[in-house]
């Protein structure tokens, strides 16, 4: 595939064109790879996925794609975990200002 020159100048015109949207190499070749054949992305990426649907070809997020599958794939699990946790660990916090003003 990377001796493909097709392929390289489709990348490097995905990568200058998409760059902004979050796409970073080698998920160029990776994007040029499907608009050339027409196929669909699979990916964890959310660069990836936004340039995808910039350049119009179809694209699978995995991590929904599990939740379909799945009950509950165990990367949502994590995450519901994580912001519980970090609701569990939140405190207040005064700031000199804030307190000042309670005074007065």
């Amino acid at each position: 595939i990377q001796s493909s020159s097709e392929l390289r100048k489709k990348a490097n015109e995905c990568f200058t064109k998409y760059r902004e949207f979050g796409l970073h190499k080698p998920d160029d070749m990776y994007l040029a790879f499907a608009c050339v054949t027409k196929s669909t992305v699979l990916t964890l990426d959310g660069g990836l996925i936004y340039s995808s649907k910039k350049a119009k070809v179809k694209s699978i997020d995995f991590h929904k794609f599990l939740d379909k599958i799945m009950d509950k794939a165990p990367m949502t699990i994590l995450a519901e975990e994580r912001v519980e946790l970090n609701k569990k660990l939140a405190r207040p916090v005064l700031m000199y200002g804030d307190q000042f003003r309670r005074d007065n």
